[in-house]
């Protein structure tokens, strides 16, 4: 499986009343891409550090392998973005401060 594959999985709502959901999502999860920081080590392996907008901010070690590890450094619902570990995957979701949070319709 592709790395960020197994990282983040685009979380579409069934019951969305959102015409443009999908463009919404497909913009979060460019943006989640675009802040990786990777670099592989030699003790830990693979080491991604993901900063999103001004505070949220997560790593996974070893992703897809036998020995992930995901750490949250900071993640808060009052801010424009936030993020959860749910079913296996990190699901980025606009927080109360996101300026068009559109009832956290939407998330990757």
């Amino acid at each position: 499986m592709k790395l960020f594959g197994t990282i983040l999985w685009v979380v579409a709502f069934a019951y969305s009343h959102l015409a443009g959901a999908q463009s919404l999502q497909d913009k979060l999860f460019a943006r989640v891409v675009a802040s990786a920081d990777c670099k592989q080590t030699v003790n830990n392996g693979l080491i991604c550090d993901y900063r999103i907008g001004n505070k949220l901010s997560f790593s996974i070690k070893d992703a897809g392998g036998t020995d992930t590890v995901v750490g949250f450094h900071y993640s808060n619902i009052n801010d424009e973005l936030y993020a959860v570990y749910y079913f296996g995957c990190i699901v980025v979701v606009p927080g109360y401060a996101h300026p068009k949070n559109y009832d956290r319709d939407y998330a990757v």
